[in-house]
């Protein structure tokens, strides 16, 4: 068996053909492969993504504007993530969110600096999602004068 962590789900069709053809079980752990030709062994990161959804929608129910901070471009629990959190604020009948949405790459160094770019940009905000670089964003908005809601 073949074990990996795949940083980009679509960068492995080589790996998977070639896995395939030797045999070889091929398991992706916490970053899952977009094929059936592997075991993929992860939690429901779109779900997440609901769950984080849900959490802004119940505190800030009348619409607003959110930070969107992204995980790592091309990853699948990225993807996944998003997929969740817009699933959920851009849903038909509900509140009306403005998402604003940088990329932190799922690093505190990143995502303070986006985020604080993006404070710089917007003033305010009513509410914060991250996928990672928490406590990156977090001091951005700490360090933002005067500090956003």
């Amino acid at each position: 068996a073949i074990v990996v962590n795949a940083q980009n789900p679509t960068a492995f069709g080589p790996v998977i053909k070639r896995a395939k053809e030797a045999g070889a079980i091929l398991v992706a752990f916490d970053n899952i492969l977009d094929t059936t030709d592997a075991i993929n062994v992860n939690v429901d990161q779109k779900g997440l993504g609901e769950l984080w959804g849900n959490w802004l929608v119940k505190h800030i129910p009348n619409g607003g504007k959110i930070l969107e901070v992204r995980g790592l471009p091309g990853n699948s629990v990225d993807r996944d993530r998003h997929l969740g959190i817009r699933s959920v604020l851009e849903a038909e009948g509900g509140p009306k969110y403005e998402i604003i949405e940088v990329v932190g790459n799922w690093d505190d160094g990143t995502a303070q600096k986006v985020a604080a770019d993006a404070v710089a940009v917007h003033k305010k905000f009513d509410g914060v999602t991250v996928q990672g670089g928490s406590t990156g964003a977090v001091r951005a908005l700490m360090d933002a004068e005067p500090l956003p809601h």
